[in-house]
């Protein structure tokens, strides 16, 4: 879906779409990719009781670049988004979903031609207790 694998985080990954390459139609890519994953996921060998899989997106303006020294430089995104995803992520498990994203980024996902697989929910919640009430979307 255009994505690209920024990181691996121990249990999880941090993929990128539009970072690197300018793309008109990232968000829709973003939700296109979380669609396929969680319809992979049914496929996967171990019994799904003992997996958990939580997937969340934020788009806004990033920092992308190399980071580090000689030693140990890599490329990466940095930025108010990238935060924001992560914390939505972790926000995953107090909602008892699989997926999530804003209401803006859902609507721009639409307008970029994103077809939905299913059908979403639509909520206020808060992040965490320094964040204000944010319209989101569930997706799965």
């Amino acid at each position: 879906n255009g994505g690209v694998i920024d990181k691996y985080l121990g249990d999880g990954i941090m993929a990128t779409f539009g970072a690197s390459k300018a793309n008109d139609t990232q968000c829709a890519d973003a939700l296109r990719c979380i669609d396929a994953v969680l319809e992979d996921f049914e496929d996967w060998p171990a019994p799904q009781s003992e997996l958990e899989i939580n997937l969340a997106v934020a788009a806004g303006p990033v920092i992308f670049g190399a980071v580090g020294d000689a030693d140990r430089l890599e490329l990466t995104v940095i930025g108010p988004s990238v935060n924001l995803s992560a914390k939505m992520e972790k926000h995953i498990i107090d909602l008892g979903t699989r997926s999530l994203c804003s209401r803006n980024f859902y609507e721009t996902a639409l307008a970029q031609g994103y077809q939905p697989k299913r059908e979403p929910a639509f909520i206020m919640s808060r992040i965490d207790e320094r964040t204000a009430e944010m319209e989101m979307v569930v997706l799965a």
